[in-house]
């Protein structure tokens, strides 16, 4: 399974999750984000470039950084509830398999209702 998939999942429940993982999935594996993210200045008459590696974050808020984080806890806490999810379906088949005959039956009579009202 791959993170895009997820994203686009769990996008119909969290909105706001494609727009942060195309903002910063670059950050999670060395990347052109690193990269651009640190340069300081570009000089195209000699064609250099000037890098910044600094301790103290200039190009970025505080709150930047207190939202990343906060997004990093909402991200967790998701991970948490499919992962109970996932534990109480191990724990549960007998339950989850009669879940799924129900829901089985109640597509076949949706199906059914259908085909009768186009007929």
């Amino acid at each position: 399974m791959r993170d895009a998939y997820l994203v686009k999942k769990l996008s119909k429940e969290y909105q706001w999750l494609p727009t942060v993982y195309s903002n910063l999935s670059g950050y999670i594996h060395f990347s052109d984000s690193h990269i651009f993210s640190s340069i300081e200045e570009v000089d195209s008459s000699n064609n250099s470039i000037k890098f910044a590696i600094e301790e103290t974050d200039t190009k970025f808020s505080e709150f930047s950084w207190l939202e990343l984080i906060d997004c990093f806890n909402v991200t967790i806490d998701i991970f948490i509830e499919y992962l109970e999810g996932w534990i109480f379906t191990k724990d549960n088949p007998e339950l989850i398999q009669q879940l799924k005959n129900k829901r089985q039956a109640n597509n076949c009579m949706h199906e059914e209702i259908r085909i009768r009202n186009n007929s």
